[in-house]
């Protein structure tokens, strides 16, 4: 059986499994970690289902290593997070919109240009509604690039909520399939 196998490193791992087996009849995804022959260590998902063969009740078990998989999600969060702090950090104003131009995603050095003071992220600020934006005619390119799903160059000088002058050179790229 698997609890003579010497296989599991926490042998509580083996016995939740095998209560959620006998309560549900079944454990799906179930997380877990084994032991190779040699005594490593590997991550796994198991599927478990009790079934009777031969008037014997067996647990029949599908079990998929996964150490890759939680390698390479390891791997997807420390780029992630090294690439929020550039955000949060880099001197150039990044801005994301969904298709109406609502602000999605917004760095401080852009939210400073811009002068915005709340959380765009709640969708409540719209790029093509700022009047900033529309007095310096930069819903123009912005409305463009949504529509036609293609990038576009802009530059003009804007004059933000807080009152402050920049020169904009925008680069706008869409980041989506247009439908």
């Amino acid at each position: 059986t698997l609890d003579n196998l010497d296989i599991w490193p926490e042998p509580s791992q083996w016995q939740a499994l095998l209560k959620t087996v006998k309560q549900e009849g079944k454990a799906h995804n179930f997380e877990a970690q084994l032991c190779r022959k040699e005594g490593d260590r590997f991550d796994v998902l198991i599927s478990a289902r009790e079934l009777e063969i031969d008037q014997q009740a067996c647990i029949l078990a599908i079990i998929h290593d996964i150490s890759n998989r939680k390698v390479m999600m390891h791997a997807l969060q420390e780029s992630e997070e090294r690439m929020r702090v550039l955000m949060q950090q880099v001197p150039t104003g990044i801005v994301q919109v969904d298709m109406a131009g609502n602000v999605t995603e917004a760095n401080p050095t852009a939210l400073s240009i811009l002068g915005i003071t709340n959380d765009p992220a709640n969708g409540k600020v719209n790029m093509m509604q700022l009047p900033g934006v529309i007095k310096s005619q930069l819903d123009l390119p912005l409305r463009a690039a949504l529509e036609e799903n293609t990038p576009q160059t802009a530059k003009a000088w804007f004059k933000s909520s807080t009152g402050k002058n920049f020169y904009l050179h925008l680069q706008i790229v869409p980041q989506f399939n247009a439908k």
